[in-house]
């Protein structure tokens, strides 16, 4: 790696992945080059907790949702040459923006996206009827209705960002919303209770074991449970087998495809990485 060679790096974050970026990228960065002085990272989050964590390594941390216009006079000012999409895989829209500004700028757009769970493993779990794929949250919610017995409840372990979607979607269909269960960060109760009574609200801060997610299913007497493929690193498993062992049905949420040429932009993530260290090594080798 050239010493001369400015990194000004912009990290899109929205996982804890994010922050494990910026510490590898300051620790084997500064070590070939010798010094932090052609290192510059900002890293943007959609919300204060993100950003709150993202500080311990950045350069410059901007807590705040950023669209087309404002991101790329941002990375204009910033003379940003590396662009790292470290955002949720869920968070489509977010990623599609990143990819048409960089691309108009001429900026290196990498994407890192965690790993998904097995789907082998996932497919052994659907022939004894314990899973069930929907495309969406919403076609994720009105499944779960259809399934869950009236004495029980469905718990939403998803977020908040997809909860008023899945609340609208079942009054609109007539289903009694106070049989949704939700569980989030405590930074998002005050906008769930716009949403849900607080009796509905499980507030906690994972990830969480096998064992946690068993028993808050059965405290809550819910015999659904609905979760997004967040692999590994976002417990994914630990839901999986907790819902099993509770004895309630699992509801996955697929993935969007991001591999493939995008519809609108008609771009395609050139450099995808599904680990840290591959991604790292994108910048020292």
């Amino acid at each position: 790696m050239k010493k001369d060679l400015n990194f000004n790096i912009w990290v899109r974050g929205g996982t804890s992945d994010a922050t494990k970026i910026v510490q590898g990228l300051k620790d084997n960065l500064n070590k070939n080059t010798g010094s932090n002085k052609n290192l510059k990272i900002i890293v943007t989050t959609a919300t204060d907790f993100g950003g709150e964590i993202a500080k311990i390594n950045a350069d410059k941390v901007i807590s705040k949702p950023l669209r087309y216009e404002e991101l790329k006079k941002r990375l204009i000012e910033e003379e940003i040459n590396f662009f790292i999409d470290a955002t949720h895989p869920y968070a489509m829209k977010a990623s599609q923006t990143g990819l048409k500004v960089c691309n108009e700028l001429k900026i290196h757009y990498l994407r890192y996206e965690r790993p998904g769970s097995d789907i082998e493993e996932l497919e052994k779990e659907l022939k004894e009827e314990n899973i069930i794929f929907a495309e969406n949250y919403e076609d994720a919610i009105l499944k779960a209705f259809e399934i869950s017995k009236p004495s029980c409840n469905i718990f939403f372990m998803a977020g908040i960002k997809n909860l008023k979607s899945v609340v609208e979607v079942s009054e609109n269909a007539m289903y009694d919303k106070n049989k949704i269960i939700a569980r989030m960060l405590p930074v998002s109760v005050s906008e769930a209770l716009k949403l849900l009574p607080p009796k509905n609200i499980v507030a906690m801060q994972g990830v969480f074991s096998e064992k946690l997610n068993k028993y808050l299913i059965l405290d809550y007497n819910c015999d659904v449970v609905i979760t997004k493929d967040s692999g590994k690193a976002g417990g994914f498993y630990e839901k999986m087998n907790g819902a099993k062992e509770a004895g309630a049905k699992l509801i996955v949420v697929k993935r969007p495809i991001s591999n493939i040429t995008d519809s609108e932009f008609n771009q395609k993530y050139e450099l995808k990485f599904n680990k840290i260290d591959e991604l790292i090594k994108y910048f020292i080798q």
